[in-house]
């Protein structure tokens, strides 16, 4: 068995704007004096008072019609609902798959098939997800999408070529704002060569510039940089198993708890260079991806269309942020993520207007 690393990660060219980022119309206020007879005095304030004006639109609001989530683990909120060092919530579904996890003997495959579609339904990540909470604080809650108008399509181990394959074909026509948030995968696999990953987004970004979608590109987060804030000997969790809470440790379940298959590792590459002492390579490799994948982005030329949250590519995750597998964003760490994502969409609306 495989085991992928869970982490991953506006119209058509013209002067035109995207309907979303178009100024709303200002309400309009009747002027009750402006048929009145010149020799009559105005009406004194309060004894005929203008109607309060309709509220004005919120420009960030409901100003997409259709929004769609391509992307890896964190796109799916995977594990959010827990966090480092804590027994996990009975009630919460990271612990239900926890408990299905271990109840397998660690059969990732056969414990994800049946997880991955119930995160994307039951969990709010950074960008999409349980749209009708009064807390939500994902980009798409912000945007005002109701739960049927944003889809999330991320698959939990999901590489590059497995969104083009599995996701991109899915992807609805009237679908005018795309999040993709993908790559971390590749970036940890032993086979990893960075022309080779910056080719395969280049394949990505030209079949979304066909669309006239708006396009929001999230970099790689800080990989290197979450190996070093968990010891490997600390707790991730605590399940009950037969009834007796039993501790996961930040080392298991990154060597792929002990199962002797060399590929059954947690994010082999990146583990492989924090026993050798290399994580400040890794960091600056990660950081060199993400300046070419920037420039790359500003290639095509499309500013009202394409833009970047370049701030999750600086952003550090730190050991409160963790989940329960001491590599995945918790919940308040999305919230993070949710602010800096929006700023870049809030960025993209003034520029383009």
């Amino acid at each position: 068995m495989r085991v992928f690393l869970f982490i991953c990660c506006f119209s058509l060219i013209s002067c035109k704007l995207p309907h979303w980022a178009e100024e709303p119309e200002k309400p309009k206020t009747e002027d009750k004096d402006k048929d009145r007879n010149p020799d009559e005095p105005a009406s004194p304030p309060g004894d005929n008072p203008q109607p309060d004006p309709q509220p004005q639109p919120d420009p960030n609001k409901a100003i997409v019609k259709k929004m769609a989530l391509l992307g890896d683990s964190i796109g799916a909120g995977f594990l959010s609902d827990s966090e480092k060092g804590k027994v996990a919530n009975p009630s919460s579904l990271s612990f239900s798959f926890f408990t299905d996890f271990l109840s397998s003997g660690f059969d990732l495959s056969a414990t994800l098939t049946t997880y991955n579609p119930r995160y994307k339904k039951e969990i709010e990540s950074a960008f999409v997800g349980k749209l009708d909470g009064p807390q939500c604080f994902s980009v798409a809650c912000r945007l005002g999408i109701k739960d049927d108008k944003a889809t999330s399509h991320a698959v939990v181990g999901h590489h590059i070529e497995d969104l083009l394959r599995d996701q991109l074909p899915n992807l609805d026509k009237a679908t005018d704002f795309v999040i993709t948030e993908i790559g971390a995968n590749n970036f940890c696999d032993t086979k990893y060569n960075q022309a080779s990953f910056l080719a395969q987004y280049k394949t990505l970004l030209d079949e979304l510039s066909k669309s006239p979608a708006s396009v929001l590109i999230v970099p790689l987060p800080d990989v290197p940089g979450v190996f070093q804030k968990a010891d490997s000997y600390s707790t991730a969790t605590q399940v009950s198993l037969l009834g007796i809470n039993q501790p996961i440790t930040c080392g298991q379940i990154r060597d792929g708890f002990s199962s002797g298959d060399p590929n059954d590792v947690f994010c082999p590459r990146i583990l492989d260079l924090a026993t050798k002492n290399k994580l400040a390579d890794a960091r600056t490799e990660i950081k060199s991806v993400n300046d070419e994948l920037e420039a790359l982005v500003s290639s095509y030329n499309l500013p009202k269309r394409f833009f970047f949250a370049k701030g999750v590519a600086t952003w550090e995750l730190q050991t409160g942020d963790l989940a329960a597998d001491c590599f995945h964003p918790n919940r308040s760490a999305h919230k993070k993520i949710a602010d800096i994502s929006w700023d870049a969409v809030k960025e993209h609306i003034q520029a383009a207007k």
